[in-house]
């Protein structure tokens, strides 16, 4: 894994019209938390829009 990856999901703030795209670009749905997130070893910057203000509370430890 590089060390440009995070070894944590990452939460996203994706408004509902752009949900399609965060889509595209690979983040994945969580039912439970009703929220968008980049997977685990998936690189953030593309999602770099939909970053929280936040960062710490943004990031999850993977549970997988």
């Amino acid at each position: 894994m590089s060390s440009l990856m995070p070894r944590a999901i990452v939460v996203l703030d994706v408004p509902f019209p752009e949900k399609e795209e965060a889509k595209q670009l690979g983040a994945w749905w969580d039912p439970v938390m009703k929220k968008w997130f980049v997977p685990l070893g998936k690189d953030p910057r593309p999602f770099k829009k939909w970053l929280p203000n936040q960062t710490e509370a943004a990031v999850k430890p993977a549970s997988f």
